[in-house]
């Protein structure tokens, strides 16, 4: 058999190799990332406290996202939201080549304990370009330092801030969409439901990229079949959880658990988009669900063979570049741009 015949076959295989998971095949660039953290749990023990893993992460995402192009024509600005005597840091980036013809407020995941803006850079300017938004990133109060309610807290303030900034002139009168990944679509749910208590209007739209939803429960056919071996593991999400919450009983909150609420009728219009090989992934399709059936406005989505946090996997995965276009097109339909 010749070369020509044998090199396309053993690449072949390589790939069937890497794609090849006990739960069936993920996408390419996502087998080879869970294959390779594997390795990296081999080469030692994960880091246990908060500082060390803050720091791991930040390196994580730094590898699998890549860095952002300085001359992409963002203009940035680091702000404080202040508002009735407290207050969040954010950065505010504009489209600096184009008209913007929405808002934008965006929360970073990391379970309520890591991330932030630095980690979110990339991520947000390219959401800020493809949506022509101006966006407001929220670097939201963190756990353990500061147990729940803190970083809910955060995100109401925020948007009663980004609310009071339009009415007052210091935003333009655009459409305001909030959005968030993981732990910030948790954030960005809670928000809409939180507005509603509070008698503030509704967002124009909620954006929840894989959002944590219900953590009374990690038992789902999603925890079950992804809880371990793929990049997020239930007993990481134990770990977020117990260092935000400060009770057993606060899991039942709906600002935490927001696929509670009983009642979810008059909330922002919803994409949703989960990740086919993610815990997470039957709680946010079931958040969906229950949006659509309570007569929400709802787009929902599934990236087969994806894994948790694949928007922020840009240097590796083509679906990220992929459900940021599904966020922009969101933001400009919802808003009226062409």
């Amino acid at each position: 058999m010749s070369l020509f015949v044998l090199v396309p076959i053993a690449l072949a295989l390589a790939a069937l190799a890497l794609s090849w998971t006990p739960q069936g095949f993920a996408s390419l660039p996502t087998g080879f990332l869970i294959k390779l953290s594997k390795l990296k749990g081999k080469a030692g023990p994960a880091p246990s406290g908060v500082a060390e893993r803050r720091l791991a992460v930040k390196a994580d995402i730094a590898l699998v996202d890549g860095s952002y192009n300085p001359a992409d024509g963002v203009l940035r600005d680091d702000i404080v939201l202040a508002l009735g005597g407290s207050s969040v840091p954010a950065r505010l980036y504009k489209p600096g080549t184009a008209v913007p013809g929405a808002i934008l407020l965006y929360f970073h995941g990391g379970g309520f304990v890591l991330g932030g803006l630095d980690e979110q850079e990339r991520m947000v300017r390219e959401l800020c370009l493809m949506g022509r938004a101006m966006t407001l990133s929220v670097g939201y109060r963190l756990a353990p330092e500061h147990n729940f309610p803190a970083a809910h807290d955060d995100a109401l303030l925020a948007y009663r801030w980004a609310l009071k900034a339009i009415e007052e002139g210091r935003l333009p009168k655009l459409p305001l969409f909030v959005a968030g990944d993981s732990a910030g679509g948790n954030l960005a749910a809670s928000l809409c439901q939180m507005a509603r208590t509070a008698g503030l209007p509704q967002p124009a739209g909620q954006m929840l990229l894989y959002p944590v939803c219900d953590v009374s429960r990690m038992d789902t056919p999603s925890y079950r079949a992804f809880g371990t071996g793929f990049i997020l593991t239930k007993a990481e999400m134990e770990w977020f959880r117990d260092r935000y919450l400060s009770s057993v009983d606060e899991r039942l909150d709906t600002r935490v658990s927001p696929l509670l609420e009983p009642d979810l009728s008059g909330l922002a219009p919803a994409l949703i988009l989960s990740a086919g090989m993610d815990p997470l992934r039957d709680e946010g399709e079931a958040y969906a669900d229950r949006l659509a059936a309570a007569g929400v406005r709802v787009k929902a989505k599934r990236f087969v063979g994806n894994a948790h946090g694949f928007a922020q996997m840009r240097r590796f995965v083509p679906a990220a570049g992929i459900a940021l276009r599904e966020l922009a097109r969101f933001m400009q339909e919802g808003s009226g741009q062409p």
